[in-house]
């Protein structure tokens, strides 16, 4: 209906301002330029007024846990407030209410915002961020509380900028966060990796090629490639979803994770450095007003040796700068989830697995001094 509305506008403008006399075409082209921009201006100025937001998986999942923020500020008396970030790594390896249970035993009122979307890349993180702090971190009473952000790592997806694109371009998720500034940041950070590793990316090919498009789309077809609601008829979902499936694999892989990991030497490689800063950045540019804030790293474990080898460099990178969790150095702890029935697969937990893996990532959270009075 909006787009209606807005090609109709233009039709009448076409209508009002004609000529009766050809122009030149260095003038058709910049009435043609300020034409876009004008209409890219009034189309937002129609969004914004109308509340409108794109209707895609990571919009229902902060709407949930937005929701569940605000009700429970109103409902307990919460000193924490923790905005977990990750891939479905996190969404179905972290058990909020068992997170939460094992804080509180510690007297910590702790509140767990998991905004964790499977498949999600660091950029589509990004825009989860930012319609939350929109929407509601930058709205609501944090005045006194701590907020805690804590950012998932992992190889696959620090690895590069473009991590899961290439099976999402073309899809509504992908419209709604690669905008043209967003497309300019990814093409930006994958040339810079690509000067350290020599590696292209896809850049020379359809990479490129997709990621302006879909940057061009968001402007000049005024967002038509994607389905909008306002914000209060997005339908909530959580950040959260536990399996219970068993996994059928090799129970050693988890054994061979182990020893791969007790070899582990080196620090953080520079390749990986653009994924930390894109953080800093976000956490940086925040407009919210958070009196009292903390960071925290955590690597959730998989059954993968590589993972386990970065995930112990990368911890090494940050020591005594900034906490993380690494369960991969905690060589009980991968002992403890050796059998196969703690997993859905080869990557992630199931419940029973999730369970344990949230006692022991708040159990770790208490030993830093994040929590600390």
């Amino acid at each position: 209906m909006l787009i209606a509305i807005v090609g109709a506008v233009c039709l009448v403008a076409v209508a009002a301002f004609r000529v009766d006399r050809p122009i030149s075409g260095w003038l058709a082209l910049v009435l043609l330029v300020v034409g876009l921009i004008l209409s890219q201006f009034g189309f937002h100025l129609a969004r914004n007024a109308l509340d409108l937001v794109p209707v895609t998986p990571v919009a229902r999942m902060v709407k949930g846990e937005g929701d569940r923020l605000r009700t429970a500020l109103v409902d307990r008396e919460i000193d924490t407030v923790i905005i977990m970030t990750g891939s479905s790594l996190s969404r179905q390896g972290v058990d909020p209410d068992v997170f939460e249970a094992e804080l509180s035993a510690a007297g910590r009122d702790v509140l767990l915002v998991k905004l964790a979307m499977g498949g999600a890349g660091h950029f589509e993180r990004n825009y989860a961020h930012r319609l939350f702090e929109d929407r509601y971190l930058a709205h609501l009473d944090l005045d006194g509380r701590r907020v805690v952000f804590m950012d998932e790592v992992d190889f696959s997806y620090d690895e590069t900028p473009l991590s899961l694109l290439d099976n999402s371009f073309g899809t509504e998720r992908a419209f709604a966060f690669i905008d043209a500034p967003t497309a300019l940041q990814i093409w930006h950070e994958t040339r810079s990796l690509e000067d350290l590793t020599g590696d292209d990316y896809g850049l020379a090919g359809d990479v490129t090629e997709e990621l302006f498009r879909h940057g061009l789309a968001n402007m000049v077809f005024f967002g038509g490639t994607r389905r909008y609601q306002t914000w209060d008829d997005v339908r909530a979902t959580s950040g959260t979803n536990l399996n219970d499936a068993r996994y059928r694999g090799p129970r050693r892989s988890v054994e061979y994770t182990i020893s791969v990991v007790q070899q582990t030497e080196g620090r953080l490689r520079p390749r990986f450095h653009w994924y930390p800063e894109l953080v800093e950045n976000r956490i940086a540019a925040s407009n919210a007003d958070l009196t009292h804030m903390e960071r925290v790293w955590y690597v959730p474990p998989t059954r993968t040796p590589p993972r386990g080898v970065y995930g112990v460099q990368f911890c090494r990178y940050f020591d005594g700068e900034i906490p993380c969790l690494n369960a991969y150095g905690d060589i009980d702890f991968m002992t403890s989830v050796t059998e196969i029935d703690f997993w859905k697969d080869y990557q992630h937990f199931n419940r029973q697995g999730a369970e344990m893996y949230s006692r022991w990532l708040a159990q770790r959270l208490l030993e830093t001094s994040v929590l600390a009075d």
